[in-house]
């Protein structure tokens, strides 16, 4: 989804589509992830950030209490992985950086794909033979 999509968009399509988060591109590149969770904590007087561009929105939400200045702010570094990162690699990403999800990009950043906490613990559960 383009981060120049207002907020709202995006939480309509999560719920729309049953998914928890969307990857936010800019020329197709991954720059920022926005989930269900970040909208948490949004008050009736804030309601009108929904309609802000989805960056605009992340940073507000990163950094309550700037109120409109959004010049100085920026959106938490989206963390991802490649096809070829190692389970790993993707287990030390998802722990380090307390993930829910790790974006899966190619060569040019693009996002390709997801893998969630759910998937590692599917795998695990299957490599148990539980």
């Amino acid at each position: 989804m383009s981060y120049q999509a207002q907020a709202i968009t995006a939480f309509y399509l999560m719920f729309f589509n049953k998914v928890p988060a969307v990857a936010i591109t800019s020329s197709e590149e991954l720059v920022a992830n926005i989930s269900a969770s970040d909208i948490n904590g949004l008050r009736a007087e804030s309601f009108d950030q929904l309609l802000d561009p989805i960056l605009t929105f992340l940073a507000r939400r990163s950094y309550p209490g700037r109120g409109s200045n959004t010049t100085s702010l920026k959106v938490k570094p989206v963390v991802s992985c490649t096809r070829s990162s190692s389970f790993e690699t993707v287990l030390l990403k998802l722990t380090a950086y307390r993930l829910h999800r790790l974006w899966v990009v190619d060569k040019d950043d693009r996002p390709v794909g997801v893998i969630t906490l759910s998937d590692v613990l599917t795998l695990l559960h299957a490599f148990a033979g539980v």
